[in-house]
């Protein structure tokens, strides 16, 4: 703050104040597009490794889950929290997998993506990414072969 009076001061805080609030949108905006776009390139890289997998951009709250991360902070949760983990990937993950599925396929019909390889991937997403301004380096992309156990897991 550099002004010597209250009112000068109070306008440059709320100044301030309206920068950081858009500044928070922007990143909100950025990340959530950006999530969006290394979603897309998973998503057609497991495909073109030949695995029916997929994987969503959203958050599991997002999604319209209710539960909680399974996390333990003391090494007397660790063994509740992996007996959860367990009935988390016997119970839950195959359905929320089912869900990506459907959600990657209809993404694919919706936007009309046919060319699934590494480039035209890369390319859809720099393009998709681009207008915002944005400078996407992701030509580094090594193209890995996912595995099942690539998948994220909770």
């Amino acid at each position: 703050m550099t002004q010597k009076y209250e009112d000068g001061q109070a306008n440059q805080a709320g100044c301030l104040h309206l920068l950081t609030n858009a500044v928070m949108v922007w990143n909100t905006v950025s990340m959530r597009e950006l999530r969006e776009g290394i979603a897309t390139l998973t998503n057609a890289a497991l495909q073109r490794a030949g695995l029916d997998l997929a994987v969503s951009h959203e958050s599991i709250r997002a999604r319209g889950h209710t539960r909680e991360a399974c996390i333990y902070t003391t090494i007397q949760d660790k063994a509740p929290v992996e007996a959860r983990r367990e009935d988390l990937h016997r119970y839950h993950h195959p359905w929320e997998q089912a869900q990506d599925l459907v959600a990657w396929r209809q993404q694919k019909a919706r936007e009309g993506i046919r060319d699934v390889s590494r480039e035209a991937m890369i390319d859809r997403v720099r393009e998709h990414l681009a207008p915002s301004g944005r400078t996407l380096l992701i030509s580094d992309v090594p193209d890995a072969s996912p595995t099942a156990s690539s998948h994220p897991q909770v």
